[in-house]
């Protein structure tokens, strides 16, 4: 029985399966880019090939695990712009429907209480939230994928982790897997 871990988000995605045990089985980012500027593509048409590119990516994982479980933690939805919010909505939306599609059962987390594995209160770093999951997972550091992705993927990787953290005591998920925890 595995279980997917995910941190959604247009410009990346990280992503983290897990077996019964917790053990980390795969890591992976899922990476959109923009086009470039000035080259007569329309914007809607770029967002649908990375909404494409996320969904094809989040297909791939579904199908190589199939996981019994997929916890996401939302995008924060706080954006100041109108495009970043905009983008937040496609991920999820995309996450939303891909999942569905693959009858997966999920279970959302707010960010902020991924940022009180750190603390209650305060500011909380990506740094800090990393620091949280490596304690919990010290291999994941020298993982041949996670060790070698650049800073911006390993962080939505980490925050996928996170999320699971938050989530693996819940109720929701306790039933979601056989109240395993007990």
């Amino acid at each position: 029985m595995n279980i997917l871990a995910l941190d959604v988000g247009f410009a990346a995605t990280g992503c983290a399966v897990l077996d019964e045990q917790e053990r980390i089985l795969d890591v992976a980012a899922v990476r959109t880019e923009r086009a470039a500027k000035k080259r007569g593509i329309y914007v809607a048409d770029d967002d649908s090939e990375r909404c494409r590119i996320l969904t094809a990516g989040l297909a791939a994982l579904l199908d190589k695990y199939a996981p019994k479980l997929v916890v996401c933690e939302l995008p924060t939805g706080g954006a100041q712009g109108a495009r970043a919010n905009r983008c937040m909505g496609l991920a999820t939306g995309v996450a939303t429907a891909t999942l569905e599609l693959h009858k997966c059962a999920t279970a959302w987390v707010q960010p902020i209480l991924s940022k009180r594995l750190v603390r209650a209160k305060g500011p909380v770093t990506k740094e800090e939230v990393e620091a949280v999951v490596l304690k919990r997972w010290p291999g994941l550091a020298k993982h041949p994928i996670y060790s070698t992705m650049p800073q911006c993927e390993s962080e939505h990787v980490a925050d996928a982790l996170a999320a699971y953290l938050v989530a693996r005591d819940t109720s929701v998920v306790r039933v979601l897997l056989g109240a395993k925890n007990e």
